[in-house]
């Protein structure tokens, strides 16, 4: 109200790397609160940068709020897409695609060929 942002989604980013829980739950019970808070998305990430969750990872928080999309936010990369991106309803990726700290277009032509190829 204050900002008077319309139409703001929020992606939350569910047991997010590098921390501990201060109260131990399962990620289908983050993935429901985020759900019960308004969130638009969860992020699943691993617990480091560039390290995937697990498939059975994502397939947990799905289990918890299946009306909430699905993000991975952490170490989706060509090789892992066949087995993570049909449980996903979409990705953050940044170091995948970069080659010194910059975006590198080699990568990216693949790696979105192949992300075509698994979103139908």
């Amino acid at each position: 109200d204050k900002i008077q942002a319309q139409n703001i989604q929020l992606l939350t980013d569910i047991q997010v790397k590098y921390a501990t829980l201060l109260e131990q739950k399962s990620l289908a019970q983050s993935a429901k609160e985020a759900f019960e808070h308004q969130s638009s998305a969860a992020v699943v990430s691993g617990k480091i940068t560039g390290v995937a969750p697990e498939q059975s990872e994502i397939i947990e928080a799905k289990s918890g709020a299946p009306e909430l999309p699905i993000l991975i936010g952490s170490g989706l990369n060509r090789k892992n897409i066949p087995e993570l991106f049909p449980h996903l309803d979409g990705a953050i990726v940044g170091s995948a695609l970069m080659s010194n700290t910059r975006m590198d277009y080699e990568k990216v032509a693949p790696f979105m060929d192949l992300i075509r190829k698994y979103r139908n």
